[in-house]
């Protein structure tokens, strides 16, 4: 009889703790575009919750890689690094909202993973090559000093921290080629396209549908203790 008691009491406390649970759904999906090479480094990420951007020169002008036609193209892995703005142009380079807290400088980076493509046989002047990616990105936004200079153009030296972000997810990237010779494709630009779906978590009605589910279990529990009870 006490076993049973102990059981019922676990199932409660357990439908209890559910049923005030808050849980909810990861708010930052969001979707982006990136750029590098031909003396550009840019990125530009909007979501509901969030909108970061960094654009301005870094990326080298001339050639990233090559591969030969009629072979199966790798395509580097790249890094592309926030490019923090200068005190005397707060958000000019970079900066963003997230959660509504504005930033008007990032640094950090996004890092995307090598990838591949078919170049074909006999390139017939440019083509474009097109492949699978995932990325992951740590960016960290600030503010100036002093406090609120953004708007009045006054601001003297980079301030504190407002927020960090991990960012990661999947895409594609594409490249365009450019036929060198003797069979050799060279490619001087990436541009990637790419998104982030967030994970699903139960929401409170679904957490107490499924706490009622609990309590109706004790409840049939203790009935059928009471009826076999001698």
């Amino acid at each position: 009889m006490s076993s049973f008691y102990t059981r019922a009491t676990i199932l409660l406390t357990v439908f209890v703790f559910l049923s005030g649970a808050s849980a909810h759904a990861d708010s930052f999906s969001f979707s982006g575009s990136a750029t590098f090479g031909g003396d550009i480094a840019d990125f530009f990420i909007f979501g509901p919750t969030l909108h970061l951007y960094s654009a301005a020169p870094g990326a080298p002008a001339d050639l990233l890689f090559t591969c030969q036609a009629g072979t199966r193209c790798e395509i580097p892995a790249f890094s592309i690094s926030a490019f923090a703005s200068y005190p005397n142009s707060p958000g000019n380079f970079s900066g963003g909202t997230v959660n509504g807290v504005t930033a008007y400088a990032l640094t950090g980076s996004i890092d995307f993973s090598p990838s591949f493509f078919f170049a074909p046989a006999h390139p017939n002047g440019q083509f474009t090559g097109t492949g699978h990616v995932t990325f992951s990105g740590y960016l960290q936004g600030f503010v100036f000093l002093p406090l609120g200079c953004e708007t009045s153009g006054n601001c003297e030296s980079l301030g504190p921290q407002v927020f960090d972000i991990f960012l990661s997810g999947s895409g594609t990237v594409t490249t365009t080629g450019v036929f060198l010779g003797e069979g050799t494709n060279g490619f001087f630009q990436v541009n990637y396209d790419f998104n982030s779906s967030p994970t699903p978590v139960p929401e409170p009605s679904s957490l107490l549908l499924f706490g009622s589910g609990l309590a109706g279990l004790a409840g049939w529990c203790l009935k059928r203790t009471k009826l076999t009870r001698p």
